[in-house]
């Protein structure tokens, strides 16, 4: 970390780099303005070994079972543009549980269609074939640890403690406080925001700031889940070290989320473990009641469930 910034300086690298035009702006662009900024900031979190990291993948059918570990993983044929890749990159996603929502969970936010754009062309009732994989972090081992808006923040104390530190960090440098504090909001704005998807052009900052992460030695990143709405905590991981085994696989389930209306469900059908790298599916029985099935395939306009689980408030604000 730098000890002395110059707060106009910074701003107006800022104030560029949000003015750029970013549909037709170039990685190089983004790249040389991001490199005022980044090495000013380095708040790590460590994960210790053991943690569970999670990664959810849609399927087509029952019939379209994954057969390989790799088809849970990372794709190595690159991936559409995502907050932390540029376009045919590849990058493994995943989720790690936080104070008040598990990695799995956390999965079904970031695959589901549950917003109002989302689903303003989806019906009212419907189900999505997901499998979750399990995955065991090998070693302790830090990643960097982006901030967030601050209406993300108050329900997970994992995005509180790390902008603690943040300020624990940047309070001996008086003179580049401001500094420091504007330039981690603007990266946890990027991390943070909401993007269309036929506006993906909208993730090259994030992306940029990761490609910069990753030339400095870094292993990946854990950021605020925008999709759970700062409940959840994602992770990425490169390629790299998830071959060279940072990540193992210790086994996935697959399940299917029903959603009619606002109300979501799941339960889990199948289960595998991985056998030379091949899948080997078993029968799993974490099977939803059928009264409760027959809700949210609509069938039945009773639900069972209906004030007997207390549903995770995400709203924008402290209840």
């Amino acid at each position: 970390m730098r000890t002395e910034l110059d707060i106009h300086q910074v701003n107006a690298t800022i104030a560029e780099l949000k003015r750029l035009d970013l549909k037709t702006a170039t990685r190089d662009q983004i790249y040389q303005l991001l490199s005022r900024l980044y090495g000013h900031i380095g708040v790590t979190r460590k994960l210790e070994k053991g943690r569970f990291v999670q990664r959810g993948v849609f399927i087509g059918s029952e019939e379209d079972f994954p057969k390989e570990v790799q088809r849970i993983s990372f794709n190595p044929k690159g991936s559409a543009m995502g907050r932390c890749n540029f376009d045919g990159n590849s990058m493994f996603y995943g989720c790690i549980s936080s104070n008040v929502l598990e990695g799995y969970i956390n999965c079904g936010f970031e695959l589901l269609p549950l917003s109002n754009e989302e689903v303003k062309d989806l019906p009212p009732i419907r189900e999505h074939r997901v499998i979750v994989g399990n995955w065991i972090l090998s070693e302790e081992t830090e990643f960097v640890s982006i901030g967030s808006r601050s209406y993300l923040t108050h329900l997970n104390t994992d995005v509180q403690h790390r902008n603690e530190l943040f300020y624990k960090i940047i309070s001996p440098y008086q003179q580049s406080m401001l500094s420091f504090y504007a330039i981690d909001k603007f990266i946890a704005d990027e991390f943070s925001k909401p993007v269309p998807k036929n506006e993906p052009w909208l993730y090259k900052i994030s992306a940029t700031y990761v490609d910069m992460i990753k030339a400095n030695g870094h292993k990946g990143l854990i950021y605020p889940s925008v999709k759970s709405n700062g409940a959840g905590m994602n992770i990425i991981i490169f390629p790299e070290f998830v071959t060279n085994g940072l990540i193992t696989f210790e086994r996935c389930v697959y399940g299917i989320f029903y959603v009619r209306e606002k109300e979501v469900g799941n339960e889990w059908l199948m289960k595998a473990k991985a056998n030379d790298g091949k899948l080997v599916w078993k029968d799993e029985y974490g099977r939803m009641p059928t009264p409760l099935r027959n809700f949210y395939k609509g069938i039945s306009d009773i639900n069972p469930a209906e004030g007997k689980i207390k549903m995770l408030d995400l709203g924008n604000s402290p209840s």
